[in-house]
């Protein structure tokens, strides 16, 4: 990240409470994404083989032309 970013993301923060309640729920799931996997064997290759492989009915696939760009203002 650089300075840049996090000079956006600051005021990104600022504006809403909204927004920084959707920061912290996304911390505390990245929190405890890390904490059950201590030894670091998950990785999003790993994550993402093992959804296209997955039978459950909630993994659906993105189509191939689809393009998701994060954006850091609203």
């Amino acid at each position: 990240m650089t300075v840049g970013d996090r000079a956006l993301f600051d005021e990104w923060l600022r504006r809403s409470p909204e927004h920084i309640q959707a920061y912290l729920e996304v911390a505390a799931g990245w929190s405890s994404c890390l904490r059950s996997d201590p030894e670091g064997v998950l990785t999003s290759q790993n994550s993402s083989s093992a959804a296209r492989e997955s039978q459950d009915e909630n993994v659906v696939p993105l189509s191939r032309g689809l393009q998701i760009v994060p954006s850091v203002l609203d």
